[in-house]
């Protein structure tokens, strides 16, 4: 069965061996092991995220899927599961503030604003109540 859940101490092996293989590079990992996110199969890790929590908001720092595990809905899955998360928490909005237009046309279809700051930085930011009261990606009121 698929899983969508918090990494636990037992991933920490294998999603080292994960990120190694699909050559991604993050700077001090070892300090958001309590932010990572999974979607998984057994032992399989098919992709994670990031999600920092703040003071009423959190960040969507990283989210990946396998190439060929894409458009299968995980990553649809990954990120209500990580938003979700954080709503129960009280957090009110989400950001993604990077830099990847790889992930931006995914966070449009999740529901995400896409803004530009007066430095004309671009960010995609989503209300979570906004997010949760909406149907899912691809689904119709």
């Amino acid at each position: 069965m698929i899983e969508f859940t918090k990494m636990k101490d037992v991933d920490i092996k294998n999603f080292l061996k994960f990120i190694n293989e699909n050559e991604i590079e993050i700077n001090n990992i070892e300090k958001h092991f309590l932010d990572i996110f999974l979607v998984k199969y057994g032992e399989k890790i098919y992709g994670f995220s990031i999600l920092t929590l703040q003071v009423n908001q959190c960040i969507l720092e990283e989210v990946f899927i396998t190439p060929a595990e894409r458009s299968k809905g995980y990553g649809d899955g990954l990120l209500r599961s990580m938003l979700n998360y954080a709503y129960c928490m009280s957090i009110e909005k989400a950001y993604y503030l990077r830099e990847n237009p790889k992930v931006y046309g995914f966070l449009l279809k999740e529901g995400f604003n896409r803004e530009k700051t007066a430095n004309n930085n671009i960010i995609f930011t989503v209300n979570l109540k906004d997010f949760f009261t909406k149907p899912c990606a691809g689904g119709k009121k």
